[in-house]
């Protein structure tokens, strides 16, 4: 921890001078994070040299170049002053070139190896191009069939949902019908049970109720069908002389039952109408 810590002090003094170094909390987060920063620092400014030494270098070599070439042309009798501008802008087209290509020399070869190399850089561009093309269209496509989808879901949704508000609707309705009947039902079984008890306390025979009324009907009916017989058999008898004793005695006894008939007959019509 010492030697980090005197190696970051160092470091930030030669970087912000003695004087302007700031207080700071020294801890091990703290010494790890300026001693990262050291780091970094150091090799961008080691990188850094490299290239201003590289750079150096090749401003030599341009210069040596430069000065091979104006030689070159004081020997052939051309002055750089008087170039044709044509070939100013050809060799400044083949020094743009060389830079992009990022050419060690600019000798026939070096062209051609950077233009072969730039070809494949291409080549593989276009490649890559068409493959992200080809994966462009089917993520184009596939987007366009989930947001198809997702409009039916949410369509389906939408209908799921109003189906639901009425079917709570009717939900409702029944259930307040149900309660509505369950209540009636209850008030209606009340009642029942408040006419029986004012029955009883009336004193009134179950003989008046429904089903023995509906009995006492059907007796009803059975005499009313054997009264009409008997009826006309009386009447028979009555066709008979008046002086035959027999035929006197028997239409005697059919009246009776006749009369006997009857008064049933009245006693039910009676008990029906109380």
């Amino acid at each position: 921890m010492n030697y980090d810590y005197q190696e970051v002090q160092r470091w930030l003094e030669d970087v912000l001078g003695k004087e302007d170094v700031p207080d700071y909390k020294i801890n091990d987060r703290t010494l790890s994070i300026l001693h990262q920063m050291m780091v970094t620092n150091l090799q961008n400014d080691a990188n850094i040299n490299s290239m201003c030494q590289d750079y150096e270098q090749k401003t030599k070599e341009y210069e040596a170049e430069a000065s091979r070439v104006k030689h070159v042309l004081q020997k052939t009798g051309i002055e750089a002053t008087k170039f044709p501008q044509q070939a100013t802008t050809m060799i400044q087209g083949l020094a743009t070139l060389a830079s992009l290509l990022e050419l060690k020399d600019i000798s026939t070869s070096s062209y051609l190896l950077g233009l072969g190399d730039l070809a494949e850089v291409i080549k593989v561009t276009d490649k890559d191009r068409t493959t992200e093309h080809r994966m462009s269209a089917s993520l184009l496509r596939n987007t366009t069939q989930a947001l198809h989808k997702l409009n039916d879901v949410t369509q389906a949704l939408d209908k799921a949902r109003e189906l639901e508000k009425s079917h709570a609707t009717t939900t409702r309705k029944q259930e307040k019908n149900t309660q509505f009947l369950r209540m009636k039902c209850n008030e209606y079984e009340s009642q029942i049970q408040q006419q029986e008890f004012k029955l009883a306390e009336a004193g009134v025979d179950s003989s008046v109720h429904h089903g023995a009324l509906v009995s006492q009907a059907q007796e009803l009916a059975d005499l009313q069908s054997k009264i009409g017989p008997l009826k006309k058999k009386l009447e028979n008898y009555h066709s008979l002389p008046a002086d035959f004793s027999l035929a006197q005695l028997k239409v005697e006894e059919l009246r009776k039952q006749v009369e006997a008939l009857e008064f049933q007959l009245c006693q039910s019509i009676d008990t029906m109408h109380m």
